[in-house]
């Protein structure tokens, strides 16, 4: 069907353009219906593909769906007529809910802009919820089957659950007051591991990936539930950092070192595992590049990064240098990839903190006959890493996209 991977771009963006194009024929006959809300949402995903997750215009699909689900009311799942419809149509409403919901969140985060649904405007339940007596979703554990598949029924349940949570979280960074920050943020850190636990053990993915013997299906699902639940609370440790601290908090590392190191196994694995609806680039761009973010702001700040982790320094070093080399050796995305440009300029910067992780520490010995010009060397390293350039000083920490890597590019230690 196509010979290169220019061929294959050509072919995407057209079929993408039909798609827009048949969209375009719907809209002015104003009759919302279940099939163009399905076909409005895969109009996003594939525009996300294609334009990449930056790109106004897969913003503006996203938009589109959201408000598709609200035209036809599907964010009040608990009236009569939506529970009128037949068991099948009702799982896809909920499934589409539920997805649209976890896009929403997890888009605004990665971008750093405000979620357009809102849960305390909806009341919704999560697919395969038919019984009379189920409950709406809320961060009270969910109830589940021990019988429940991983199929993407189960992995859309999942990520509705992380989206209520998000949505939470989310709310704590406008709350000034730390003190009720804090208490807040440990009521949902005691639902999040409630939620984490209700999920069957045959879901849950405990030890390490390659270890995992699941389909290769299974297993994609198996990463995406807990990359989702080490999302959460990375962005719960987040939100407690308090503005202007100069100190890395030790679980939002810890949780970090998590993350990024089930991002590098399933790189390296990515040949035992198939796509089951989100992509590997997606794993990297989003959860990869959090982790891999925070852990360089600390290693940054020399001062103190020595003592901030329970990993070792090799450790996080193989780490950061897979992500970087597998992306620049081109097995994750190509030069004219959509979201290329944001994963370059963050190979780019990881790459100058590994090259600084490997240069001789500042304690060397300083001969007596140097002494003077060690003690000027030493006065201006402490110039440059006084508390002008402080790890926390940027306030939306939530989202680790281009510009977060053109700002950590221009730290002093990476410009001597």
């Amino acid at each position: 069907m196509y010979g290169s991977e220019q061929q294959r771009r050509r072919i995407q963006k057209l079929t993408l353009s039909y798609s827009d194009q048949f969209l375009d024929l719907c809209l002015p006959l104003d009759c919302m219906n279940d099939l163009q809300l399905f076909l409005t949402y895969e109009n996003f995903i594939s525009h996300s593909q294609v334009d990449g997750d930056q790109s106004y215009l897969s913003w503006r699909k996203l938009g589109d769906v959201a408000a598709a689900l609200f035209a036809l009311g599907y964010h009040q799942q608990q009236t009569e007529s939506f529970r009128a419809a037949p068991t099948f149509l009702r799982d896809l409403r909920q499934t589409a809910f539920c997805r649209a919901y976890s896009a929403d969140k997890n888009v605004s985060i990665f971008l750093g802009r405000p979620p357009r649904i809102l849960r305390k405007f909806c009341h919704f339940y999560l697919p395969g919820d038919h019984n009379d007596d189920s409950h709406e979703a809320s961060r009270s554990p969910a109830i589940w089957l021990h019988t429940e598949k991983l199929d993407f029924a189960t992995d859309s349940r999942w990520a509705g659950l992380c989206a209520i949570l998000k949505d939470d979280i989310l709310d704590l960074f406008t709350e000034d007051n730390h003190d009720e920050r804090a208490r807040r943020a440990w009521l949902i850190e005691a639902d999040i591991q409630a939620q984490w636990l209700a999920v069957p053990r045959s879901c849950r993915l405990e030890g390490g990936l390659k270890a995992c013997d699941r389909r290769p299906v299974e297993r994609d699902f198996m990463v995406n539930m807990k990359l989702n639940y080490l999302h959460v609370q990375f962005l719960l440790r987040l939100a407690l950092v308090r503005p202007m601290s100069t100190e890395p908090d030790s679980d939002l590392l810890n949780v970090s070192l998590k993350m990024l190191g089930l991002v590098v196994e399933t790189i390296l694995l990515k040949d035992q595992i198939v796509n089951s609806g989100t992509s590997l680039v997606w794993k990297v761009a989003y959860y990869g590049l959090s982790a891999a973010g925070m852990i360089c702001l600390t290693l940054v700040n020399r001062s103190f990064a020595i003592g901030s982790f329970a990993t070792s320094y090799s450790k996080i070093f193989q780490e950061l240098s897979i992500l970087a080399a597998e992306i620049e050796r081109g097995t994750l995305v190509y030069v004219d990839s959509p979201n290329y440009a944001l994963l370059a300029r963050a190979t780019q910067t990881i790459k100058a903190i590994l090259d600084r992780m490997m240069t001789p520490s500042d304690n060397t010995v300083v001969a007596p006959d140097n002494q003077h010009e060690g003690a000027a060397a030493s006065e201006q390293r402490d110039a440059l890493y006084d508390e002008s350039w402080g790890l926390w000083d940027n306030t939306n920490l939530q989202e680790f996209e281009l510009s977060f890597w053109h700002n950590l590019a221009g730290h002093p230690s990476l410009n001597q």
